[in-house]
């Protein structure tokens, strides 16, 4: 069984994260796994020496789809192993399924709640086999929006991370000054980074004597407001921006850190979550309904706070802070949480047997085709119309309070 994957730019994210663990996961269980990567952008070291990935276009700039479509259709076409299809629901990658062989298999992994991974992972649904929601709160949306007859093809995997990379934190004490992280990408529309600085005022206010470290790449365009946040609530002193941390890094950086804070608007399943857990840091997140607190029970494995509660934030963290038996506790149950829930075997395991599943029945239809000639691309396989109309400061607000 041979798997291509259709793939963009990857960076140091927890999409690309979810993308590299997905395949060693795969691999771990004899699969033959190729991504084939539309345009050349790989921030990942290593990356392309284990995996081996084609590139459609060798350019580190996003080409067209119309520029590119005739050859993403011939690799896979071409390719006589390949047995299956999947993408992570770019709309790029999305145009190519009508044109694909009648044999191959198409599965569809959805990352995210948005109405636009929705529509996008939804076009051509007549011709996908499966479809991978990877929490619960995905998977809800996804089956309000499939007929009855098509709820079959949904097969709930949630995100994993490979536990053996991760060496449990071994000492609880703080140096003196308890150390807190936010790795991700930093930003104030999804990952809700907006809240960092006026949490930290408040644990200033306390005479908490605390860091907070920010890993990640900044985006939306929130670099120049994120100092201008440290400014306004006088919190340059405690909240120090570290630039990328490399995946391989990881494991070996976390356990420096005390806390994990992650006051994230929405997400899919998230993998920054898991990784802390895995390295046995307690952590302070947004309870996100069906999808963090399935990761965490609250005064369990961490806590979860109400996303836009500026103060209950401080108020855990404070708790966790000033207890370091309490870390050790609460940091060892997310550990043995994550092995239990969300390990990368189990995660092979279950990809084995919706691949499986989906050879020995042909549960999909062939739809139309359109010419390859003057390609355009199709309506269906764009972002939803709001995502493309609406002002960034209007998205904002939406992910605050929806």
């Amino acid at each position: 069984m041979k798997v291509i994957f259709g793939f963009n730019a990857l960076h140091l994210d927890g999409m690309s994260s979810a993308a590299t663990t997905l395949m060693r996961a795969l691999k771990r269980q004899g699969i033959d796994v190729q991504p084939v990567h539309a345009w050349h952008d790989i921030d990942l070291p290593g990356y392309e020496e284990e995996f081996h990935p084609i590139f459609i276009k060798d350019s580190q700039e996003e080409p067209r789809v119309e520029e590119i479509i005739e050859k993403m259709v011939f690799i896979i076409n071409n390719d006589s192993d390949c047995t299956i299809f999947s993408h992570f629901g770019s709309p790029n990658w999305a145009c190519v399924i009508p044109f694909l062989r009648e044999d191959i298999r198409v599965v569809v992994s959805v990352h995210s709640v948005t109405p636009s991974a929705r529509k996008i992972a939804l076009a051509y649904r007549e011709r996908v086999s499966a479809f991978v929601p990877v929490s619960w709160a995905v998977e809800n949306k996804l089956r309000s929006m499939l007929p009855r007859q098509e709820q079959a093809k949904i097969y709930r995997i949630p995100n994993v991370v490979d536990t053996n990379r991760f060496e449990p934190k071994k000492s609880y004490v703080e140096d003196g000054i308890v150390k807190i992280v936010f790795f991700g990408r930093v930003e104030d529309v999804t990952k809700g980074c907006d809240k960092i600085p006026p949490i930290a005022k408040i644990l200033k206010e306390k005479e908490l004597k605390f860091e907070i470290d920010i890993f990640g790449y900044f985006h939306w365009g929130f670099e120049k407001r994120f100092y201008e946040l440290l400014k306004q609530y006088d919190v340059e002193d405690v909240i120090h921006y570290k630039g990328c941390v490399a995946m391989d890094d990881i494991p070996m950086t976390l356990p420096q850190f005390d806390i994990m804070i992650m006051p994230s608007n929405h997400e899919g399943f998230p993998l920054a979550l898991l990784e802390a857990m895995a390295a046995g840091i307690p952590c302070v997140a947004s309870c996100l309904k069906d999808t963090t607190d399935k990761a965490i029970t609250a005064g369990v494995e961490g806590e979860l706070c109400e996303k836009n509660d500026i103060s209950d934030f401080a108020k855990k963290l404070y708790r966790y802070a000033i207890d370091a038996k309490l870390r050790e506790r609460v940091g060892r149950a997310a550990r043995t949480k994550v092995e239990r829930c969300f390990s990368m075997d189990s995660q092979g395991i279950a990809y084995s047997y919706v691949f499986a599943s989906i050879m020995v029945s042909k549960n999909y239809k062939m739809v139309k085709a359109p010419t390859l000639e003057n390609y355009k691309q199709p309506e269906m396989v764009k972002p939803h119309i709001l995502a493309r109309i609406l002002p960034l400061w209007f998205k904002k607000i939406l992910k605050k309070f929806l």
